[in-house]
């Protein structure tokens, strides 16, 4: 196999695409952690909202913006918590 020789403009430029591809990837999983941890959170505090509401944190809810209203789409558990 034939090796290719770069000049050093060409290396200086692959490493410095690398280098920049590689800082992106970081980002984009650091972004993705941080959505995550945001995700996990909401799901906390929105749980705590429909159970001092009195529904089940375990039924699955949809957000109506325009009302500011959560209406009750799927209910996988019966009144005494246990799923159906």
């Amino acid at each position: 196999m034939e090796s290719i020789r770069l000049s050093e403009s060409q290396k200086i430029q692959i490493e410095t695409q690398l280098r920049m591809i590689q800082g992106a990837h970081a980002k984009v999983q650091a972004h993705q952690f941080t959505a995550s941890e945001l995700e996990k959170d909401f799901q906390k505090e929105i749980a705590i909202i429909i159970k001092d509401n009195g529904g089940n944190p375990n039924d699955e809810y949809n957000y109506d913006l325009e009302n500011g209203v959560l209406t009750l789409i799927k209910q996988l558990t019966n009144s005494d918590g246990w799923d159906l």
